[in-house]
């Protein structure tokens, strides 16, 4: 974790301690609640809000329209556990009431075909825009998940990401392009993000998406919807995208 000054900040960390010294959760869980509460405290950081229960509704309001239903409610579980150890009390969600069921191509009624995802990546002929545009959608990642990306999350030896507290796998072609889009760039620590600002921000990559007049949530939603076209499961689905 960052240092970081914020009393917010060390709250976390006694959170932490307290899951690792009282509960039976697992290294891999714990680290994935510290990173979904840490980019909840970086969203309070950069609204300015406090701590509270108003605060986790607000940011729920903007998980909900960022994430699948899926990640959403593991970043719900995340910040509820999170809620009551602080004492603020059982935090609901007017999200969870619509349809949670994700067995069926019924929550996916806007996708883009295949041919136009391939028609996309090819009008991106820019490295860093292609490889970014790959990314999200192979590993269905939100803009902030793809900005987050560290070298250490990638494993070169067998080609896949240590992603929401899973190892999911790259194809062949992507992981190539990755693996020569880092060795490019030098002298880099596993600590360094892969799009650093001086090479991609939030503000480029939605420029990205209204220039090629992409709509974000179609594209990522697009990747589960031919995973399920092609014969998977929505158990099968969840797994190899660690939802």
């Amino acid at each position: 974790m960052k240092v970081n000054s914020n009393p917010n900040y060390e709250l976390l960390e006694f959170f932490l301690d307290f899951l690792k010294e009282k509960t039976r959760k697992s290294s891999a869980s714990i680290n994935t609640i510290k990173r979904d509460l840490e980019n909840f405290l970086e969203y309070l950081d950069t609204e300015n809000l406090d701590l509270d229960r108003d605060s986790i509704n607000l940011y729920l309001s903007f998980l909900e329209k960022e994430y699948t239903l899926s990640t959403y409610k593991l970043k719900l579980s995340s910040l509820r556990q999170f809620a009551r150890w602080l004492d603020l009390g059982e935090i609901n969600s007017s999200a969870l009431s619509l349809n949670s069921s994700k067995d069926s191509l019924k929550e996916f009624n806007e996708y883009y075909l295949a041919e136009e995802i391939q028609d996309f990546l090819d009008k991106a002929k820019n490295p860093l825009e292609n490889l970014a545009l790959n990314l999200i959608f192979e590993l269905n990642l939100s803009n902030s998940e793809l900005l987050s990306l560290k070298i250490a999350d990638f494993n070169f030896a067998n080609s896949s990401f240590s992603l929401r507290g899973s190892e999911l796998k790259l194809s062949d072609e992507l992981a190539f392009k990755l693996r020569e889009f880092i060795k490019d760039r030098e002298g880099l620590s596993l600590n360094t993000k892969i799009f650093p600002e001086d090479l991609l921000t939030q503000q480029q990559l939605n420029k990205i998406f209204k220039e090629r007049q992409i709509k974000p949530k179609v594209f990522k939603h697009s990747r589960i919807v031919h995973l399920l076209k092609n014969g998977l499961s929505m158990h099968e689905v969840e797994t190899s995208l660690g939802l």
